[in-house]
Order: structure tokens, then sequence, then C-alpha cells
């Protein structure tokens, strides 16, 4: 069945949004998300130039026509400016910013890159925390669309790796058959490198898949996301291949209740720190918590990992419709691990889990 049109991201109103809690600095963006949230525009170099003067994007020849075609497709006044001689790109961006101070983000720009605009500027640029961190927080109806086809898709790619036999396979072999089934069912790419991890393998929360084989008895967590249209989804199951050790078995149930409790604290005006103690709670009643050595979650969209960070001395609150994920964890040196993840819209109706496959632990025999 063809997938429904997504519907149209607008950019429109979000550089005016950035600026006014900039204080009207000139706002110098490198293409990555933040400017493809600004602006639409979604390739791999280029340049975002905006002030109350006007918006300039700064592209070369490889993207002269796709940027203008992506930003007028995303409702954004911008003059695209292409630009020639690369070398002469710092002077040709410092002729555009004249006399306006001029703030970039700290964090995605290296050290020489920074001296290079200062250099062309004449004086130094103000560096900041990406300043679209906290607005990208809440999404449109349309981001969180993207967001749950790729869940669709997380969901799809596992249900069919779930038909076959997990003991033919070694860690890096099922990742890639699950990597396969992402693109198959209509991912643009993986979200990040699918963690596969099995055995005593699973207490490493960030495993590399290896050439470890899958036998009985193992625990196997699967850390699986897509990317659809630049928006990510990010789900983790555990599954049981045969009978694991008893302590895993007894274990699960209380993460499983541990993620349940995060999820239902998940609430528009309620804590992120409170996410965390809802799953730690649960945990801490079983004497699991010295186990759960990770945060509980973090926000999701352009990016894997983004605002909000859910864990133990997170401050502020959850915003409505932000998608989180909720994602407690036990992680056993020698035995193994487990973790249940979700990604979880807040709508107002409360959290809805994106991510559906079920929680049953069986794998095929």
């Amino acid at each position: 069945m063809t997938p429904a049109v997504l519907p149209r991201i607008s950019c429109a109103g979000r550089i005016d949004a950035v600026l006014g809690a900039l204080d009207s600095s000139a706002l110098l963006i490198d293409a990555g998300p933040q400017m493809r949230w600004l602006c639409g525009f979604n390739g791999s170099a280029g340049w975002l130039l905006a002030s109350g003067r006007g918006n300039t994007l700064f592209v070369d020849g490889r993207y002269a026509e796709q940027s203008r075609e992506q930003v007028a497709d995303a409702g954004v006044d911008a003059e695209v400016v292409h630009v020639i001689d690369h070398g002469a790109l710092y002077q040709t961006i410092a002729k555009h910013c004249g006399g306006q101070k001029v703030v970039i983000d700290g964090g995605a720009v290296d050290v020489a890159t920074y001296r290079k605009i200062a250099n062309a500027l004449g004086r130094e640029p103000e560096p900041v925390e990406d300043p679209t961190a906290q607005l990208r927080r809440s999404k449109s109806d349309a981001e969180v669309a993207r967001i749950a086809r790729a869940a669709q898709i997380t969901d799809s790619a596992l249900a069919e790796v779930l038909k076959l036999d997990w003991r033919r396979f070694t860690e890096r072999e099922l990742a890639s058959r699950l990597e396969i089934g992402l693109r198959a069912a209509g991912a643009d790419r993986e979200a990040f490198h699918t963690i596969v991890a099995s055995g005593a393998n699973g207490s490493r929360p960030h495993h590399e898949p290896g050439e470890r084989r899958i036998v009985d008895g193992d625990s196997v967590i699967v850390d699986i996301g897509a990317i659809v249209d630049g928006y990510h989804s990010d789900m983790t199951r555990t599954f049981f291949v045969g009978r694991p050790d008893q302590f895993l078995l007894d274990a699960y149930a209380v993460v499983e209740a541990a993620q349940e409790a995060g999820v239902r604290a998940c609430v528009a005006g309620g804590a992120l720190a409170d996410v965390d103690a809802a799953c730690r709670e649960v945990l801490a009643g079983a004497k699991l918590d010295h186990l759960f050595v990770t945060g509980t979650g973090h926000g999701i969209g352009l990016q894997i990992h983004e605002e909000p960070f859910i864990g133990k001395h997170a401050k502020g609150t959850l915003v409505s419709a932000e998608v989180i994920t909720v994602e407690p964890g036990i992680y056993c040196e020698g035995v193994g691990g487990i973790r249940i993840e979700d990604t979880v819209s807040l709508e107002l109706s409360g959290p809805r889990r994106l991510t559906l496959t079920s929680k049953d632990t069986s794998c095929p025999r």
C-alpha cells in the first residue's frame, strides 16, 4: 500500500522567533539540522545569515537550484547567493553582515572555521548554545507525522526480522538485516548504527554489534530507528532466545513496569526529572536501580538526540507537542542487560507511543 503523502512543513516565522530570542542580532548558521529547521534547506554545505535586514543563504554550485526550491517550499523569504569562489566564502558573508553584531552556534562551528569568520568580519562573532534548540522542542503536526512514519517503518522492519531464527546470525549480521529492512520499508536511512547486543554484551548500553553468534539462552537488546524526510525514530526492545539467565527473566517485568511509569509521567508541564524518578522508583523497589546507569530519555526530531535530555538531574519541564524517548534499562556486567524504549509524542490527550512493537520477549526458535 502506498503511504499517505506527508503534509508540507512550513518554516515561516521561525527565523523571526530565533532573532527575537537573540535580541535582534544577526545570526549566522552552518548547514545542518538548525538551518533545515529555520529555512528548509537540507544540503550538506552552506551558511544562512538571518537578521532584521533580511535573510541570505550562501551555497556553492552543487546546491544553487535545490536551495531555491527548498527555501521557497518552506515559505521562507531569503535571497540565495551562489558562491563560485569557495575561497572567498567568508569574505562574501562578511560583506552582507555589514556592521551588525553576529551570533553563531558555538557548538556547531569548529575553532578553525570560527577564526576564518572572525578574520573576514574583522571582529569575533559571539558564540552561543544552539539558538534553535528550545524552539525546536514543540513539534508541528507535520513534524510529528514524519516521526510517526519513521516509527511505523521501524516497527515494520523489526517485525520482518522477528520471523527469522536468530540463532543463524551473528550480532553484525542481524543488525545488517534490520538496516536493510528499514530501507525496504521506506526509510531514507537508519537513524543511527543499529545496536544488537546479545548475551553478556547487553551490559554495554552502546554496544557495537560484532561477530558473536546468538545462541540459546541469550537476551538480545535491539536498538533501532529510521529517518523519514530528516526526522528520526528510536525504539529498543529486549528479546529472549530460549530461556535466559533467571535474573534477567525476573528483571524484565520490572524494567517494563518502570518504562510504563515513565511514559505515564510524560505530561506537558511536568518536571523532566519526574520522568526519570518515576522509572527509578520502580527499579528501586526491586533493588535494581543501581544497574540503571544511563539517562532516561531525550528529545527526538531532526536529530536523534536533542533537547530535552531527561535524567536524574534534569532541569525544566516538558512542553506541549514535543516528542521524546523513554528508555529505562539495567546493565549487569558479565550477565547482560534489558532496555525498553519508545518514541513518545506529548499530546493534549496525554502521552502517545509512536513505536508500537509488542513487548513480548519471545523470539523464533
